[in-house]
């Protein structure tokens, strides 16, 4: 039986380099990069209906809503992932500079 060669993981400086670049979305999750693919018509009218949602329900509150176009990190003592979630929320925004 053969091994599956064993990837040496992505830094997140080439990553948030390379996805500036790129005309495509990509999540980084321990350091391995996944392409994203496009969603069904089905799926892109859910996640359209939540952001509508949750954007009419926090409407004059101090969150902002953002859609699948916006990239969230996540950090954890155990690492640090990028993800494009369909729908999200922040509470405290990061400087303009961030990303």
């Amino acid at each position: 039986m053969n091994v599956a060669p064993r990837l040496r993981p992505v830094p997140i400086e080439d990553y948030l380099v390379g996805e500036s670049r790129s005309e495509r979305k990509h999540e980084f999750v321990d350091g391995v990069i996944y392409a994203m693919v496009g969603a069904s018509n089905s799926h892109s009218l859910v996640a359209t209906n939540v952001t509508g949602l949750l954007h009419s329900q926090l409407r004059g509150k101090n969150f902002r809503v953002f859609n699948a176009d916006a990239k969230v990190r996540v950090r954890l003592p155990s690492g640090t992932w990028f993800y494009y979630p369909d729908a999200s929320v922040v509470c405290s925004p990061n400087r303009g500079d961030d990303t």
